[in-house]
């Protein structure tokens, strides 16, 4: 039986991503992984063939341990792990299984609904539990200044950040397991006939957040969700899987599927945070 849309999963609506063309320094290092260059480090991989249980296409991370069903920079909505992969953080298993290169692999979907909020999702599978709404419940990794305090704030710390020179900014950004990525718009403008500035990005987007769930090598699965207009209020929202990988060239990291003129400016910088340790006293279990 071959899924196409795989068992428990659904479509799920694609967050805003305008289209950017790439620059000639990733066309050179798509020649040079062409040629076999042992530099350019090897990645996640989509697959355009059908094996096993599974239709392309369908993306394989670096060891084999996950699969994620879709093109790159499409959604999902579950992960597949081997049956010797730890399960992704956050997620439980469904009766579905499926076989790839003759191996099995077990489906799993993120636990639970969220809010409509990329941020407050992130913290909750970084914690391990439901949160209450508001709190201080994640640090800059390294210079443990808290995020989410205000967007002056965010964009100050994240360029103090920046300038201590910890390893992992922006295109080298490769969070842990139980950590995540924050990307922080740092151009920010008055619009005509505006009073305030506002972020200088087509969505109007301060940051973008999204939790580490599983890693194999230097691929990260994460575990979204977006504040867009319209959305409906309310714990009601599946979370939206992804695929990235870290410190590599050719727009599959998350600083350049997100930034770098894409949904956030070339100005936008990206961070990895953790949870805070001494999180407020109105942090609750739902």
């Amino acid at each position: 039986m071959r899924f196409r849309t795989p068992m428990g999963e659904r479509p799920v609506p694609r967050r805003a991503e305008p289209g950017r063309t790439p620059g000639p320094h990733e066309a050179i290092l798509a020649l040079q992984r062409a040629a076999g260059n042992a530099a350019v480090a090897q990645r996640f991989t989509e697959r355009r063939t059908n094996n096993g249980d599974f239709t392309a296409p369908y993306r394989v991370t670096a060891g084999g341990l996950y699969i994620v069903t879709g093109a790159t920079r499409s959604d999902a909505t579950g992960i597949w792990a081997r049956d010797d992969a730890p399960a992704p953080r956050g997620c439980g298993p469904t009766p579905a299984v499926a076989t790839y290169l003759n191996r099995r692999f077990v489906h799993y979907l993120p636990g639970g609904q969220f809010l409509a909020d990329c941020a407050h999702t992130a913290e909750e599978l970084m914690h391990g539990r439901q949160l209450a709404p508001g709190g201080d419940y994640s640090l800059f990794r390294g210079t443990q200044d808290l995020f989410g305090e205000g967007d002056t704030e965010n964009r100050q710390r994240a360029n103090n950040w920046r300038a201590a020179g910890p390893q992992g900014t922006d295109r080298g950004a490769a969070p842990n397991v139980g950590e995540a990525y924050a990307i922080i718009e740092d151009r920010w403008a008055v619009p005509p006939r505006g009073r305030r500035e506002v972020p200088s990005n087509p969505p109007r987007w301060p940051y973008h957040v999204a939790a580490v769930v599983a890693v194999d090598g230097g691929d990260r699965i994460t575990v979204e969700q977006a504040a867009v207009t319209g959305a409906q209020a309310g714990r009601v929202h599946q979370g939206i899987v992804d695929v990235y990988s870290s410190g590599e060239q050719l727009g599959r990291t998350f600083h350049a599927r997100h930034g770098e003129g894409r949904t956030f400016s070339v100005d936008a910088i990206t961070v990895v945070l953790v949870a805070n340790p001494q999180p407020p006293a109105q942090a609750g279990t739902g």
